[in-house]
């Protein structure tokens, strides 16, 4: 259920002091009342419906015959359809409409614009934007059968059955109840149901015990937290009159309330959203280090296939390469694995011969051998020719210490173009 923050302005105090309350939308408490100044209720209203009640008395309630139109129009008709019926200056006053009723009659709340701007001012000031402002007697309703009285203070809220609630002064609570049953004061067939905090009644309740025998009963209920919960229950209905209409209207009332309620939820999914992209960037990082990581790795694996190259760039490329060019090998006359399959052999019959590189082209090898002298190398060139490899030495270069020579490899009867016999 959606939430609402019921905020009751005690104006006797000042314009900012308030008692406040959180309910569901069924008028049920989620926290319990609380006073203090409406700067402590802010706190509370996001992702919350923020509900207003005004004191009865300062709103007057009256029935007007009102053309069937709705909107603006109606609503600037009402001042001048209701001027003879106030005192005051119209353009003093601020008008609220009801709901028509079947009779055609409408009631229209009037309140002083004074009060409206103040109470508008005090909230904005506390950081509150409310969606509705009721007067409290709206949310007091009747029963059938029940003649519904809410003792608070010094008011005392009267609602017979289908008559809508008024209120009165509690100096004297059996001429109010007169003046609401009227002058034949007929009250025989009604119950009398009194809501009462427990310090109105301790000082208020020998008063109505003695109306008990004029009615055809008397039920008390006691309201520890105050009147503000059992006036919370009246929002159920959904009929009380709300004051902002007009100029007083909540500006952007359903895109705000959306976002208001929705505020938390948009912050936690930006805050996913971050979170998201975050990990995304350092899992990328951790991902591209991993990666030079095993670049690093590779190169040192891959480099000893290259003696010729002391620094293998691109370690991955050049595997590829070699591998596209023995596949082509592989492909072209089936040489290549059983040539170097013989250079091993002679290789290993020479454990003194260090092979520095090996190239493949057009058919045939090209290997450059390290020993320590030229003799070592013909030994190397002996073992394939007696593998029935044809060989040639390409050239040499010596010091006293060891000799270095190049050997091209190509199967028997396959001299390659260049080569010697």
């Amino acid at each position: 259920m959606a939430e609402i923050l019921l905020i009751r302005f005690d104006r006797a105090e000042s314009e900012e002091a308030a008692t406040f309350m959180v309910c569901n939308d069924a008028g049920l408490v989620v926290q319990p009342p609380r006073r203090g100044r409406l700067a402590d209720a802010a706190p509370l209203a996001p992702l919350r419906r923020v509900v207003g009640l005004l004191p009865a008395s300062d709103v007057v309630t009256l029935d007007a015959e009102l053309p069937a139109r709705a909107g603006a129009k109606l609503l600037q008709a009402v001042p001048y359809a209701l001027e003879e019926q106030v005192a005051d200056d119209i353009d003093d006053l601020h008008f609220a409409i009801g709901t028509r009723a079947a009779d055609g009659r409408t009631p229209v709340c009037i309140v002083a614009r004074a009060l409206m701007l103040s109470i508008e001012a005090a909230c904005t000031s506390a950081g509150l934007s409310l969606q509705a402002l009721h007067a409290e007697s709206a949310l007091v309703t009747g029963l059938p059968g029940q003649l519904v009285l809410l003792l608070d203070g010094e008011e005392l809220h009267v609602c017979a059955p289908d008559v809508r609630a008024v209120t009165l002064p509690s100096q004297s609570i059996e001429e109010s109840l007169g003046l609401v049953l009227g002058e034949s004061g007929a009250s025989e067939s009604l119950g009398l149901l009194v809501y009462a905090s427990q310090q109105d009644w301790d000082a208020r309740g020998a008063e109505i015990e003695v109306l008990r025998a004029r009615f055809a009963g008397l039920k008390v209920q006691l309201l520890p937290q105050g009147p503000l919960p059992w006036l919370a229950q009246g929002l159920a209905g959904g009929k009380a009159i709300n004051l902002l209409q007009g100029g007083f209207a909540p500006r952007r009332s359903s895109a705000h309330g959306g976002w208001q309620r929705w505020r938390l939820a948009a912050a936690l999914a930006c805050g996913l959203v971050v979170l998201s992209v975050a990990g995304n960037l350092w899992r990328a990082n951790r991902l591209a280090a991993e990666e030079r990581r095993v670049d690093a790795a590779l190169a040192d694996v891959v480099r000893p296939l290259f003696p010729g190259e002391p620094d293998v760039r691109n370690p991955r490329r050049r595997v590829e390469t070699q591998l596209a060019a023995v596949r082509g090998a592989g492909a072209a006359g089936g040489d290549f694995l059983p040539a170097l399959a013989a250079l091993a052999a002679a290789r290993s019959s020479t454990p003194d011969v260090e092979m520095k590189s090996l190239g493949y082209r057009a058919g045939s090898f090209e290997v450059r051998l390290k020993a320590r002298d030229a003799a070592a190398i013909e030994r190397v060139g002996a073992a394939l020719r007696a593998s029935g490899w044809a060989t040639d030495l390409l050239g040499g270069s010596g010091s006293d210490q060891s000799y270095e020579g190049r050997i091209r490899i190509s199967a028997a009867g396959a001299a390659p173009a260049g080569s010697g016999s």
